[in-house]
């Protein structure tokens, strides 16, 4: 480490009412007023709740000059030395403060680079490249190591498995917690850091992968990187997995397209009030879509919740979803879900603050604060 001084389109839920509801696991734009889809029953729309929060991370878009440095070529993934990860590590830093008045202001950082193809049959080795920057202060905050979470998306099942690829699986001692101690002064508080990693998530994950199409996104804690997709080839059959939709999710089938982009999470809530997150989702990626045993398309969905050195919860929120086209455009799906978190019926949930990410069928999407009470 090195210190110095497809698309996927959201729209938001409205009207979902008990006749359109009914229920597995391992930036945001202005609102848009949009009216509830026609529905053979009888809906009661809900009340206009305050503006949700932004994603408190800006996306990230493959023009991102630190996507591009990890972005090597197949081969080069497989023999990366250390000499060419400090080579790397200086680029990032090089890269993420060019033109910066202030380094040690500027927001902290993580970027993934993966080979698209990796055959299991020559290597059991997954590479993946993990690029990240910050300053003193935010390592302090938030303590880099327990706190980092790799999430990988098997296509073919819909499960979404995760990993803290730095931290043995082998038991050692336990991670300070964050911001333990005093705050730094201001020399190390102000310094950065930048570092490049190569992980090989075949394992750091508790789970064998298969093979298939995955996609894979790292977390820490506030801060979100790109997302990767990669085709894994090999000989192993894979188990027949049929889908089923999720408890504690109520979704509604709509017709419209296109869908006005939008996602609804709440900045508050309580557990023993509830809460609920709304998330209309309009794609043509067939990665996102999962069967049921009688062939019902659905949408293979989560919402995660991260605390500050705990381990995440994952929610799936697999729900059907309305096959559209229109005109020439390319067959598209339709999902919009009510996700209840807490009250009498939600999924449980405990006070205390999170970031919240939600998985749209083939990436991440977020953070959304979240602060939960009583």
């Amino acid at each position: 480490m090195t210190s110095r001084g497809r698309s996927v389109l959201f729209g938001l839920a409205l009207g979902l009412g008990p006749s359109a509801c009914s229920g597995s696991a391992t930036h945001k734009p202005e609102a848009a007023n949009i009216e509830p889809a026609p529905h053979a029953g009888t809906v009661e729309p809900s009340p206009r709740p305050p503006a949700p929060p932004k994603e408190t991370t800006p996306m990230t878009t493959e023009s991102d000059p630190l996507i591009k440095l990890l972005h090597l070529s197949d081969a080069e993934h497989f023999t990366v030395t250390e000499e060419r990860l400090l080579e790397l590590q200086g680029s990032l830093s090089d890269a993420v403060e060019a033109g910066a008045p202030d380094p040690a202001a500027l927001p902290p950082r993580l970027a993934l680079g993966a080979p698209a193809q990796v055959d299991l049959r020559a290597q059991a080795t997954v590479p993946l490249l993990l690029g990240s920057f910050q300053s003193g202060l935010r390592a302090w905050q938030v303590n880099f190591e327990p706190n980092l979470l790799v999430f990988v998306k098997d296509h073919a099942s819909g499960e979404l498995a995760f990993a803290k690829p730095l931290i043995s699986l082998r038991r050692g001692p336990r991670p300070l917690p964050s911001a333990a101690g005093d705050p730094p002064d201001e020399i190390n508080a102000t310094a950065t850091y930048a570092g490049v990693k190569s992980i090989d998530l075949a394992q750091k994950l508790e789970t064998p992968l298969r093979p298939g199409r995955i996609s894979v996104t790292a977390v820490a804690y506030d801060v979100r990187s790109n997302t990767v997709g990669l085709e894994l080839q090999g000989d192993a059959p894979r188990p027949k997995s049929f889908a089923t939709k999720s408890p504690h999710v109520r979704h509604e089938l709509d017709e419209r397209s296109p869908l006005a982009p939008e996602l609804d999470v709440p900045g508050t809530g309580s557990v023993r009030e509830g809460l609920k997150i709304r998330v209309a989702i309009q794609t043509s990626d067939e990665a996102a879509i999962v069967r049921t045993e009688f062939n019902q398309p659905m949408l293979s969905g989560h919402v995660i919740l991260v605390r500050l050195d705990e381990r995440p919860t994952i929610v799936p929120t697999f729900v059907p979803v309305q096959p559209v086209r229109s005109g020439d455009a390319e067959p598209a799906y339709n999902a919009l879900y009510i996700a209840d978190f807490g009250g009498a019926d939600g999924h449980p949930i405990e006070t205390g603050k999170y970031q919240v990410y939600v998985d749209v069928g083939v990436e991440l999407r977020g953070p959304f604060e979240l602060t939960v009470t009583e």
